[in-house]
């Protein structure tokens, strides 16, 4: 009992230590722990399926996929795009990049273009998306409403942005933090999926001028 108390703490400091880290930092989910985000609990409080039939997707559409970690998104997004649908992938780790391009070609997904980098001013392309979709990535950020001022800039009218957030993520986003932000920058509530360990929540760009 000592021993997994001991441990308990420990798992409490390390996640404490890295949502402070986070304040500062762009800390993102290590590469040799993908496996993590696809085990067995994550696929029942944020199945990638649900998530990416949230989005209310139509052929055709152009989606980017932002901390697009190992591509459990991306694929099913860009499977369910079509031929003339697009997903653009983005991901500061060239591990994670490595993971999706072999998640691609086992699909035999061709309509995905694969970014290195971060989340910066000007990478997207202004009122060119149809949807944004952003899954466990917004609280490793530091810079908060520069990406929510990104994606904005980005969305077509109309056009969605998808945030996720799961519990015990250490830089877990609370639903009310994450509203406050995306309203400043015409992001208003579309619909919400919520759970007590996760949520979805979908934020559709209106025509105020931003």
């Amino acid at each position: 009992m000592t021993i997994l108390a001991i441990l308990l703490l420990m798992i409490l400091c390390l996640c404490v230590l890295w949502r402070v880290t986070c304040m500062y930092w762009t800390i993102p989910w290590p590469s040799w722990l993908a496996w993590m985000l696809e085990n067995p609990y994550m696929t029942f409080v944020s199945n990638s399926n649900k998530i990416v039939d949230k989005l209310q997707l139509e052929p055709g559409m152009v989606v980017a996929d932002l901390g697009c970690g190992a591509g459990r998104i991306s694929v099913p997004t860009a499977l369910k795009l079509g031929e003339h649908g697009h997903v653009f992938a983005l991901d500061m780790q060239e591990k994670m990049l490595r993971k999706l391009e072999k998640r691609a070609r086992k699909h035999r997904v061709q309509n995905i273009s694969i970014h290195h980098g971060k989340i910066r001013p000007q990478l997207l392309i202004p009122q060119h998306y149809d949807r944004i979709v952003m899954v466990t990535v917004l609280g490793e950020i530091p810079q908060k409403d520069l990406v929510i001022a990104e994606a904005a800039k980005a969305l077509k009218e109309g056009g969605i942005l998808s945030i996720t957030e799961v519990i015990p993520d250490p830089c877990y986003q609370t639903i009310q933090s994450v509203k406050s932000r995306c309203e400043r920058y015409g992001l208003h509530e579309h619909r919400l999926w919520k759970s007590p360990l996760a949520y979805t929540c979908n934020f559709k760009k209106s025509a105020k001028k931003l």
